[in-house]
């Protein structure tokens, strides 16, 4: 699956992330298989297993708080077999390294999406670590513009990671 998770991760590829997901088994097998390894990162959450919205994917609609997601990514690294994973995030290419991709050492990933209101979000989550001290910390983040345009949504990103970087630095570091 190595191909598939770095076109997933890199280049946010969706057919890439759906061939992952089918073969984890039944949509109800890999909400199980994802939901464990979340939990493994320290995060409890129920994966969505049902298409709520059509056309998109039941676990692109899976609820994941900021603080969680933080979390998880916070614990990544502590996780047997990450290392693939890790490796991809932070390769994501450069049209899609806004926001926290601006960051020194960032290894992310993001998602653009629709609301039910039919307006869209955008989120990340990652880590990253500081060239100077080799010090990583995680940060997870959601921006949600008027507009509810991708333009918006990537500026406000990287308005929002520019305006954090120096309380970004004094957040716990990353510790397995």
């Amino acid at each position: 699956q190595t191909t598939n998770v770095t076109a997933a991760i890199q280049w946010s590829d969706n057919n890439a992330a759906e061939a992952l997901w089918a073969s984890l088994g039944t949509p109800e097998q890999a909400g199980i298989a994802t939901g464990a390894v979340i939990a493994e990162g320290g995060s409890a959450l129920r994966v969505n297993t049902i298409v709520t919205r059509s056309p998109f994917t039941s676990f692109g609609q899976t609820l994941w708080s900021p603080t969680d997601q933080a979390r998880f990514a916070a614990n990544l690294p502590c996780i047997s077999g990450s290392g693939p994973v890790l490796e991809s995030m932070g390769r994501v290419q450069a049209d899609q390294s806004w926001g926290i991709g601006q960051l020194p050492g960032a290894r992310f990933k993001g998602g653009w999406g629709p609301k039910p209101d039919g307006s869209y979000s955008a989120r990340q989550f990652g880590l990253s670590t500081d060239p100077a001290t080799g010090q990583t910390r995680a940060i997870a983040i959601i921006v949600d513009p008027g507009s509810g345009t991708f333009a918006d949504a990537t500026a406000m990103a990287n308005t929002l990671i520019a305006a954090a970087q120096s309380a970004i630095q004094q957040a716990p570091t990353v510790l397995c």
